[in-house]
């Protein structure tokens, strides 16, 4: 699977106050761009062509992507589309794909905003090689399932797609947006509906194209979707909390190796220094 797109136009309002200055993509998790992680991820699975939907402040993705290549040439090609019409992930992913030689093995979809370990796609990529369609789920509590697109997980198939439900069981997980997908759903993605259907009575759903709502078509003509689980934490930068908890995790990801402290020649830690961990 050689190709990938990234859904990187999203405003963000929000993320206030974050996402007035800044595209979500182009955040700082760790020092770095968002998007940077994401490629070093998709670099590591072997993707080879990355074509970048930007919108919202697309200039601040476009240099953290330039960047990124200055320090790993000739790793990837990474391309880059507006999306002008701010109408959907669905409708982004189609823009992406139109851009991107076909590969019979399909291509991933990657949300702008999302903070996530390769790991998690190395173990996607194995279970797409096996249903042709595989999705990252995540667990969610029963207090929050509202604010997310749940997913009923049965067998390690998903079985149902619900934006905003008010419904909770053990099997209900949270849908990332992350998704490696064959060639026959990418071609899926512009059949999809300009309003999701993936709603329980009485929601007002927006006028969006959006990829849960191809998943729940996909669903609906009895195609299958394998549910991987996340191993390690997920967090889509959503709310300002959200930016937090992702350099959080970013924090504890690049110090976990460091088992003891290492100082220069001459260097020294002062007894009154609070320090949680090793330097």
């Amino acid at each position: 699977m050689k190709n990938a797109v990234i859904l990187a136009a999203g405003r963000g309002e929000r993320l206030w106050p974050y996402g007035d200055t800044n595209a979500k993509a182009a955040l700082s998790v760790g020092t770095r761009p968002l998007i940077q992680w994401q490629l070093d991820s998709l670099a590591e699975v072997g993707v080879e062509r990355v074509r970048v939907v930007a919108g919202y402040l697309d200039g601040m993705v476009r240099n953290a992507c330039a960047l990124w290549l200055e320090a790993n040439p000739d790793r990837m090609q990474i391309d880059f589309v507006e999306q002008k019409n701010l109408n959907g992930t669905a409708a982004a992913a189609v823009l992406g794909f139109q851009g991107l030689e076909r590969d019979k093995q399909g291509g991933w979809i990657i949300p702008g905003d999302l903070y996530f370990h390769s790991n998690d796609l190395k173990k996607l990529l194995d279970r797409s090689k096996q249903s042709g369609v595989a999705v990252l789920v995540v667990p969610v509590p029963s207090s929050h399932v509202q604010e997310t697109i749940r997913v009923e997980v049965e067998g390690g198939s998903i079985q149902e797609v619900c934006a905003h439900s008010r419904v909770w069981t053990p099997n209900t997980r949270r849908f990332t947006g992350i998704v490696a997908a064959s060639q026959v759903f990418i071609e899926t993605l512009e059949t999809t509906p300009d309003i999701p259907t993936c709603v329980e009575i009485g929601g007002m759903a927006p006028v969006d194209r959006e990829l849960a709502e191809t998943l729940h078509q996909w669903l609906k003509s009895g195609e299958t979707a394998v549910a991987v689980e996340a191993e390690e934490a997920v967090v889509d930068i959503n709310k300002p909390w959200d930016f937090l908890e992702a350099n959080r995790i970013s924090t504890l990801w690049q110090t976990e190796g460091v088992q003891e402290n290492v100082l220069a020649d001459g260097a020294s830690i002062d007894p009154s220094a609070r320090i949680e961990g090793k330097v």
